[in-house]
Parts: C-alpha cells; structure tokens; sequence
C-alpha cells in the first residue's frame, strides 16, 4: 500500500493542473451542445407542440407553473437517433426542479420519449452513426436524500428509437466529493468488511437527517470481496488514508444499508452503484 499511496499522490499532483481537461463527473459537461442544430423551422411551434403533451403538463401542474413561465431557450432541436430528423429537446428548470425531455419528432408530432428530473452532465459527441447518450444527475432535495446519477443509452431497431437506462449510481446527501479526481479509475475489493461513509472520517455520533434518523457518517457495510472503483484519495488529521470510491454491487454480494432502504426514494437500490469513502485498510487494490 506504501508504494501504490505515493503513486497516488503523484496521480493527484498531476491531475491538479489538469482537472479542467479531463472528463470530471462532478462538473458539467458541454457536450450537449453539439447536438444543437440550426434550422429553418419554427421551434417556436415545436416548442408549443412539446409543452402541450400530458407529460409536460403534469410537471407544469405538480410545479404549479404554465407555459408562460419557462425560458424558451431552454428548448433546442437536436437529433438523438441520427435519422436526419429533426427532434426536440428541452433542459431547464420547471418552477424550482430542473428537468430533461427529449420529444422525438415522428410525421411531425412531437413525443417525450425520455423525461426525468436532472441535469445533463454528459454527452457523447455527435460522430457519424452515434446516437444521443446521456448522463442526467439529480441531486436530492424537498425532503429527499438520495442523489441520482443515471446514463441512458439510446436504443434503435426498426426506426424506432427509445432509451435504455444503462446504469444508477447513487449519492447520500451530504456525501463529500473531492474536488480533484485520480486520471484513471482504480479497481479495488474488500478484505473483511468496509464501511462506505460520507466523508474521509470516522463519526458515529453525528445525527444526519433521514426517515431512519440515523446517526453518524456510515451509509453501508459491505462484505468480503466486494469491489469499487476508486476515483480520488485524501489523507485526514490522524494521517491515514481515504478513497472515494464507487461501489459495485456485483457477484450476488450485497449491501447492508438500512439508510438507502429507508429512504423509499428508489425501488431497485441493490441493483444501483454507491459513491463514498472508504479507509484505506479495509480493502486490496486488484492490480
């Protein structure tokens, strides 16, 4: 572990200078706006076209906004299944809750194919034959406590196009993150047990808000052979070393975490991947 610390803090050094050009999951990505098309069409009869779907008008409804209130440059054609057709996508916030619709364009009617609470953080670049996908992270809020990280992958057969999610990573609220990643992830699995907690630091004690009213840092205990990712490192005061990790939930292994299930803000939390710290102890680096 000696060697593999010094590494790191040479990774980190590094990576120090070169935070802006790299992809960093905690910042937003542009990339979204190379998918914005010029045209000759009037978007903003798309525009009203799209807000008068029942899925729109049911956010307009729980926000309690109408048409009226939403920033029309919010809206953007785009094409999200490279068909040469002209789509729709909307990323902006509807009353206080920001929002992402995608409406695909068929004989010129106007359907959301995909719309969630979020932010586009990511997107792939428009190359020729590649299809829109995305990354959208919500960060919890209005009584909730979970943080979501999810990666659709567009889908096509038969010129029909739809999304697939291809991944949900999941944040407690609160969670630090560190503002400097590793260049590369880090394969790691667990020796006997490790905690995931939300911070590089030990404290049982400390009340966190939550339905279970929990106390302290600790979101889950997880088994032997467990495995992450690590995406960055820290040292704290007593001079020992923490990671903040991705967890996998992998191999028929799962989590024990009455926090994430008590929170009832998503069904399927086993199948979902968890950001935190862990102490560099509990666990071996696969490499």
């Amino acid at each position: 572990m000696k060697l593999f610390k010094t590494a790191l803090i040479g990774l980190c050094c590094i990576c120090g200078l070169q935070v802006h050009a790299q992809f960093n999951f905690l910042h937003a990505d542009s990339n979204i706006q190379l998918w914005y098309m010029q045209s000759k069409h009037d978007i903003g009869k798309a525009m009203g076209e799209a807000m008068r779907t029942s899925e729109f008008q049911n956010v307009l409804l729980q926000q309690s906004v109408t048409a009226n209130d939403i920033n029309k440059e919010d809206f953007h054609f785009i094409d999200f299944d490279r068909n040469g057709v002209e789509d729709l996508l909307f990323s902006g916030k509807i009353g206080s809750i920001p929002y992402v619709f995608i409406f695909h364009n068929t004989n010129n009617a106007y359907q959301p194919i995909l719309y969630t609470r979020g932010v586009i953080y990511q997107a792939n670049a428009p190359q020729a034959g590649q299809m829109l996908n995305i990354g959208i992270w919500y960060t919890a809020c209005c009584g909730y406590y979970l943080c979501h990280n999810t990666q659709y992958v567009c889908m096509s057969n038969n010129n029909i196009a739809w999304y697939n999610t291809a991944s949900q990573t999941l944040a407690f609220k609160g969670t630090v993150f560190p503002g400097v990643l590793l260049q590369r992830e880090i394969p790691f699995s667990v020796n006997e047990t490790a905690m995931l907690r939300t911070g590089p630091y030990v404290n049982n004690e400390r009340r966190i808000g939550s339905n279970a009213d929990w106390r302290g840092n600790g979101l889950a205990l997880y088994p032997p052979h467990s495995t992450g990712l690590i995406y960055a490192e820290t040292m704290d005061d007593k001079g020992d070393y923490w990671y903040f990790v991705r967890m996998n939930n992998d191999k028929g292994l799962t989590i024990n975490s009455d926090r994430f299930k008590g929170e009832q803000e998503m069904e399927d939390t086993e199948l979902s991947y968890y950001y935190g710290w862990i102490h560099y102890n509990d666990i071996t680096i696969m490499e």
